[in-house]
């Protein structure tokens, strides 16, 4: 919705009827009490990007499983180096992943 239209059926709600009111207004929230001033009415909060949460629950569940992958390979195989080196490949993956779909969420 241009912020024109969002700013005219804002300020003046069910009493402007015209041609793009079936359009826009249905999707509009509406004030429960319409005695309530605008400052106290309603608010729309737009939050763009990632679920940050999600995200660092992934994140985190990504490394204690990277961690418990090199140490069991350190163990079994008695490789520490080699151990590391699986640990740091798949962190270094998982950022380059993370990374190019941040990139591409951001439609750049």
């Amino acid at each position: 919705m241009p912020p024109g239209i969002f700013i005219h059926y804002l300020e003046h709600g069910d009493d402007v009827l015209n041609r793009n009111r079936n359009e826009w207004f249905d999707t509009l929230p509406m004030r429960k009490h319409r005695h309530t001033s605008a400052r106290l009415g309603y608010g729309v909060h737009v939050i763009e990007g990632p679920h940050r949460w999600g995200v660092f629950k992934i994140t985190m569940a990504v490394v204690i499983c990277d961690v418990v992958l090199s140490i069991l390979y350190s163990v079994l195989y008695d490789d520490v180096q080699g151990g590391t080196g699986i640990g740091a490949l798949v962190i270094a993956c998982y950022t380059a992943f993370l990374g190019g779909w941040i990139f591409w969420r951001s439609g750049t």
